[in-house]
């Protein structure tokens, strides 16, 4: 039984308050450890992650590009997924990668099964797609199914045909299909905020109307605390009310906080309307439990009788380039309302010799009117401004042409009053004219009505499955193997042969026997790297030994507990051409030293970590590791394996190394020092 089922079935045996962690507001800015790691130790019952919002803009979903930063949203993303697999709760994220889109939702099931095979985790994890389908959407314009939001124009089919990419934003239903489906991990696109959290709850009879008000409130993590944050939150449910508490002891959940949380984003405080229905929050009420902790009651909850779904969509207008400039001349301050527009039709003249006008040109002057709507008409004038011009153009070359254009003649434009000829602006730095690259805006912005909501999201379900290795042979003389994950690692291996001299738990001889190396023939090293294969021989025949690559050699009946650092150069051609190596003296006796051979194609990080696993050398059990390096977008993983010693001095450890499912074998070489 995965996660979602076993809570369902645990709160169906015996009712209890339900307790509900808002990890982060938008996963991929970072959570804080200590907070998350104080909510973690209360044991909540299901872990919550918004990912996505417009307040982004159009640009990410039209482009297809994540708005964090990759290296970050993994850093978040397996912090999270780490702690449900610990407590075995679900894990619910929604608006995958900022605008939860397909390149977006693909972009976060790359990460997620990255971390899955770093770290060596097997889940049930379900996929919920919010991309719309154009064929149904075109019949849906035709059939007059849209409705406009916020003042936008009537849905026409060029704007469906036109736009990168529509989604719909799925509310609970969607949820409690995969919740309902026995998972651990659910990755939605694009979805409402509250869905993440309220689905639960709801699917076991908890008040709806408390469940979306407490939904609603920590999606935004500790946002409704004093002083807010984005730290997260704790809500603990019951069928009379929730209790919010910041999983930060600096931050306050009060009534008033929370209260004034209910105008966030919203333009009516009391109704807050959702794909199955509307929030209505007169008759809330916000008490005080403690200094920290508050207690919310009261809301209520009328369902819809005409299902809608919102629909997201951008269009690309062209490709953006800025002018940043400032100013500090207070004439030039003064008369900008004046200067601006005349500089505009000027660039115009100049660009626009031989071809009509395909730009558009406007300017924002932050210190008057960069942010305000509408500027005061008794507020007194700025000390100094910062003038930004913005062109939209067909292509980066001609935006560039623009701007260039107009930085050279405002710097030196003249006006009546002016006093010094030398510039009229300042730049923060040169040159002052970035191209931004393809500019969206959102052309699709409606509703939908529907009576089937549900069916615009197809769900997938996809098992993740930890890599195990076979327990290796036993016996005198019985090859030390491990079972490769598929048929490409079989490539390049060999088993190690016995002693050379016969017996090689019992050897005693006193020739010399050197090590010998075989090369495997048929391997491409364009996908795997050759394995050498070390002949092994008792220590007191060859005091130098090189293994299998993988073999950890520990000393006879020692302990054996280091972090070896493998920080390899590679150049151009991802090979290897030099490495540091680093050595260990275990108790005076054996000296163990390990090398990268400079023959292994690197694919992996420039500085892995090697963990060698604790262990002794006779009949001791060995420890499953998992190494991360310092790029943890690709590490190593590794088991060590106990096998029967090849002589009387060894223990042989069969370390397989895989990176994005190749093997790379590392040496050890091993000098033994008798007595």
């Amino acid at each position: 039984m995965s996660a979602s089922g076993r809570v369902l079935a645990e709160f169906r045996r015996a009712r209890r308050p339900m307790r509900l962690l808002g990890a982060s507001g938008q996963l991929g800015y970072g959570i804080p450890t200590p907070s998350f790691n104080a909510g973690i130790a209360r044991q909540p019952d299901l872990i919550g992650c918004d990912m996505g919002s417009i307040d982004i803009g159009p640009t990410y979903l039209g482009k297809g590009e994540i708005a964090t930063s990759p290296e970050a949203t993994r850093r978040d993303l397996r912090k999270v997924l780490l702690a449900a697999r610990q407590l075995d709760v679900p894990l619910v994220i929604g608006s995958s990668g900022s605008a939860g889109a397909a390149p977006h939702l693909d972009t976060t099931l790359a990460l997620l099964r990255d971390i899955a095979r770093a770290d060596d985790l097997s889940f049930r994890m379900a996929v919920i797609r919010a991309d719309m389908d154009r064929a149904m959407l075109l019949n849906a314009v035709r059939d007059g199914k849209f409705t406009g939001l916020d003042d936008m124009p009537d849905l026409t089919e060029s704007d469906v045909t036109g736009a990168a990419h529509i989604v719909g934003q799925m509310g609970m239903s969607s949820f409690r299909r995969a919740l309902a489906a026995d998972v651990d991990v659910i990755v939605a696109g694009r979805a409402c905020d509250t869905a993440i959290f309220a689905s639960l709850p709801t699917m076991l009879g908890f008040p709806m109307g408390l469940s979306v008000h407490m939904a609603k409130i920590i999606e935004c993590g500790s946002l409704c605390c004093v002083p807010g944050g984005r730290d997260p939150i704790l809500a603990t449910l019951d069928d009379d009310g929730f209790v919010l508490e910041s999983m930060n002891p600096e931050r306050r959940a009060t009534p008033t906080s929370v209260a004034a949380h209910s105008l966030y984003e919203q333009s009516d405080p009391f109704t807050v309307f959702e794909p199955e229905g509307a929030l209505n929050l007169a008759a809330a009420r916000y008490e005080a439990v403690d200094d920290r902790r508050s207690r919310v009651s009261s809301a209520t909850w009328t369902d819809t009788t005409d299902p809608t779904v919102k629909m997201e969509g951008a269009v690309k207008i062209g490709e953006r380039a800025v002018l940043l400039s400032g100013a500090a001349d207070p004439r030039f301050i003064a008369q900008s309302k004046d200067i601006l527009p005349q500089l505009a039709d000027l660039v115009r003249d100049l660009v626009c010799e031989d071809q009509p006008q395909d730009y558009t040109l406007r300017f924002r002057v932050y210190g008057i009117d960069g942010v305000h709507m509408v500027v005061p008409a008794d507020e007194a004038p700025p000390g100094e401004v910062f003038i930004m011009g913005e062109c939209i153009a067909p292509t980066r070359e001609r935006a560039s042409e623009v701007v260039r254009t107009c930085k050279q003649y405002l710097l030196h434009y003249g006006y009546p009053g002016r006093l010094s000829t030398a510039g009229n602006l300042a730049f923060p730095f040169t040159p002052p004219e970035v191209s931004l690259g393809p500019a969206y805006r959102f052309n699709v912005y409606h509703l939908l009505h529907t009576p089937d909501p549900d069916g615009l999201f197809p769900m997938e379900i996809e098992t993740l499955k930890r890599r195990r290795l076979q327990r290796p042979a036993t016996g005198p003389n019985q090859p030390v193997t491990s079972r490769p994950r598929h048929r490409r690692d079989l490539r390049g291996t060999r088993s190690l042969a016995p002693c050379p001299c016969g017996d090689a738990v019992a050897c005693s001889g006193s020739g010399q026997q050197r090590t010998s190396f075989i090369k495997p023939t048929g391997v491409r090293l364009r996908a795997s790297p050759p394995a050498y294969v070390a002949r092994p021989v008792c220590a007191e025949h060859d005091t130098t030994r090189r293994y299998l690559p993988g073999s950890v050699v520990p000393p006879a009946g020692g302990r054996l507990t280091q972090a070896v650092a493998i920080r390899p150069i590679i150049d151009r051609r991802r090979r290897v051409v030099a490495i540091n190596r680093w050595r260990h003296i275990h108790d005076r006796r054996t000296l163990i030293e390990v090398m990268l051979p400079p023959f292994v194609f690197a694919p992996f990080a420039p500085a892995p970590v090697v963990a060698i696993g604790e262990g002794r050398s006779r009949g001791s059990q060995g420890a499953d590791h998992t190494q991360r390096g310092h790029n943890q977008a690709t590490c190593l993983h590794g088991n060590l394996l106990p096998a029967e010693p090849v002589c009387r001095h060894t223990c042989i450890w069969r370390w397989s190394v895989a990176t994005r499912g190749r093997n790379h074998g590392i040496f050890l070489r091993v000098r033994s020092r008798m007595r």
